[in-house]
């Protein structure tokens, strides 16, 4: 599948019978043929590439059409106040009961209130430590020792922490939550305050919360873990997406409800998003037919090109070719006289209806032949003709500058 590229041209005397050097014309004239071939050279490795994005972006559109792909399930819940749901292909048609006892939790703590958010608060070290991991130290200078800039002071740390100022009637409070939910995300804040005493509450002691020392700030929210039972089997989690307790069916919780399960319906969807990936394929695949039409024909850029020849034989092929002994045309698949592909979506919906399974084997089929063409084609024949065109350009460079120097003898 080379194509057929003309270097007899290269093959030019430089001399002639008198003088053995050009006229001025003479080199004039060749020169300007040389750079009409290194122009023409260069629009060609220029289409390629523009072909080339085509055939990636049908082979894209392929996996859209794979078995895996095709297999559409959706998960109905019945309380989605409670939980939402989503299933993917591997997900299996059920009716499964979910009792959430509770939700996972961020651990965040208030602090007392003060008058302004440019209150001052007081100067010293916070020690940021997120249960067992190093704490992170933030010096808490004259330039940010208010209310706002120590939230923002945490907020671009590495702590681990997310905070806020919270308005109220009389002032603001400093909220401050782990980015994590879980119980191992547990806030410890140790403060060494430089009014030397770091457990009243005043000064920057007034944001300690430990253990071991002061818990001026008040806890709104523990750190819990998500508790919830599926089907029965009991799961703890640190986060309220759940995506290992029913196979392919992925969880958040919304809300915890120990007394009533709640119920999600997998099944398999026969809905629009087929219908969606296969125009997808339908309009990737007319976009390459086009394209070669056009630089074959009304273009003729690679009209000499053999390669593009081959690879619009190779696609209009699927017309004809069986898929799980099935043809495209007796899906519904139709194409005009100019090889353009459309859908006839009441035949394709009865061939699903009638048997989903046999019509999601024949694209699965298809994807997987069409994929082997384009990746040959993708991977060494277009870049390989690229490749050809560029030493050609290559050499009528080099003829351009001997035509100089025989000039110049």
């Amino acid at each position: 599948m080379n194509s057929i590229v003309d270097t007899s041209f290269l093959n030019f005397s430089f001399t002639n019978s008198v003088s053995g050097k050009y006229t001025q014309v003479q080199r004039n004239s060749y020169i300007k043929s040389i750079q009409s071939r290194e122009d023409a050279a260069n629009t060609k490795i220029s289409a390629l590439g523009k072909l080339l994005n085509s055939l990636e972006e049908l082979k894209t559109s392929l996996e859209g059409i794979k078995t895996e792909s095709l297999k559409i399930m959706k998960a109905e819940v019945s309380d989605e106040g409670i939980l939402t749901a989503t299933a993917s292909s591997s997900a299996t048609e059920g009716l499964y009961s979910v009792k959430v006892d509770r939700t996972a939790k961020s651990h965040t703590l208030y602090s007392k209130i003060y008058p302004a958010e440019n209150s001052d608060v007081g100067t010293g070290i916070l020690t940021i430590r997120i249960g067992d991991n190093i704490g992170v130290d933030l010096n808490i200078t004259e330039s940010r020792k208010t209310l706002s800039r120590i939230k923002d002071a945490l907020n671009a740390s590495d702590a681990d922490v997310k905070a806020s100022l919270a308005k109220e009637a009389s002032g603001y409070r400093l909220v401050i939550s782990a980015k994590n939910s879980g119980d191992g995300n547990k806030i410890n804040i140790i403060v060494s305050d430089d009014d030397l005493n770091n457990t009243d509450s005043n000064g920057l002691s007034a944001l300690s919360y430990d253990t071991n020392t002061a818990k001026n700030m008040t806890e709104y929210t523990p750190p819990y873990n998500a508790v919830l039972f599926a089907d029965s089997s009991f799961f703890e989690k640190t986060e309220n997406e759940i995506t290992d307790a029913i196979t392919g069916v992925t969880m958040k919780l919304l809300k915890e409800n120990d007394k009533f399960p709640v119920y999600i319906t997998v099944s398999e969807d026969q809905s629009s998003l087929i219908f969606e990936k296969l125009d997808s394929f339908v309009g990737a695949y007319n976009n390459v037919i086009k394209l070669v039409d056009e630089l074959q024909g009304t273009s003729r850029i690679m009209k000499r090109d053999s390669s593009v020849g081959y690879l619009r034989n190779s696609l209009t092929d699927i017309q004809t070719k069986t898929y799980n002994n099935l043809t495209l045309k007796s899906l519904g698949f139709k194409f005009d006289t100019k090889d353009i592909m459309s859908l006839d979506i009441g035949k394709i919906d009865s061939a699903m209806i009638s048997n989903l399974s046999n019509v999601t084997a024949a694209l699965n089929s298809l994807a997987g032949e069409l994929e082997t063409t384009l990746n040959s084609y993708i991977d060494s024949i277009i870049p390989g003709q690229q490749d050809t065109y560029r030493t050609l350009i290559n050499e009528y460079i080099k003829a351009e500058k001997t035509t100089y120097k025989s000039f110049n003898r």
